[in-house]
């Protein structure tokens, strides 16, 4: 549902995309806030605020300093392994990954989030400058930051059951709250980050 939002964002430019970005943040942390204040630390709230800040000033830094094409493959990366989960899992069940967190999470999901993760990195490497764009480590990328970003949704999962919360909010209807939605980016943002940060590359030259 923030599909086209974000898109329009990140096509309008880098300082629209950093204004949502940090609405987004906003927002996040006042659900953070909000499930966390029956919490008996403030370990938990300090964690969740520092991880949502650490993702925002991620997307960000990959804006400005890598351009539109690291962001949108990311943002596809993680809409692709969201749909590719939830329609395999749903289509073919299996053993569940951890009943406990997130009991509607199978193997079989996360291998169908995986397969169209990989199947839109093959995609976004021919549409985007074809013949630049390194196929294969577009495709490990991409597989990786699906488990990653299944791992974030993990996370939130966890959170939520820890505080006896169904969704972290109902400012989405039916879809629960920004951080449900966003869970995929919290981890595979400050990856991305971090992974070009070590090898001092532009994201155009993958």
């Amino acid at each position: 549902m923030l599909a086209p939002l974000a898109l329009a964002a990140l096509f309008a430019g880098p300082v629209t995309l950093t204004f949502l970005i940090a609405a987004f943040v906003g927002v996040g942390a006042w659900e953070w806030g909000r499930m966390c204040r029956n919490a008996s630390s403030h370990a938990w709230l300090l964690v969740g605020l520092l991880i949502l800040g650490l993702a925002g000033a991620a997307l960000i830094w990959l804006r400005h300093m890598h351009g539109i094409y690291a962001v949108l493959w990311l943002f596809g990366t993680v809409w692709a392994t969201d749909i590719g989960a939830y329609a395999v899992g749903k289509l073919v069940g299996g053993p569940r990954i951890a009943p406990t967190i997130s009991p509607n999470k199978t193997w079989a999901g996360l291998a169908g989030g995986v397969t169209c993760a990989v199947i839109w990195s093959i995609a976004f490497a021919y549409a985007i400058e074809p013949g630049t764009v390194g196929m294969g480590p577009l495709v490990a990328f991409g597989a990786i930051a699906a488990v990653m970003a299944q791992a974030g949704d993990f996370a939130v999962s966890f959170a939520k059951r820890r505080f006896g919360l169904k969704d972290s909010s109902g400012l989405i209807p039916g879809h629960g709250g920004v951080l449900d939605r966003v869970a995929g980016l919290l981890t595979t943002g400050p990856a991305l980050a971090l992974l070009l940060l070590a090898i001092n590359s532009d994201a155009r030259a993958w």
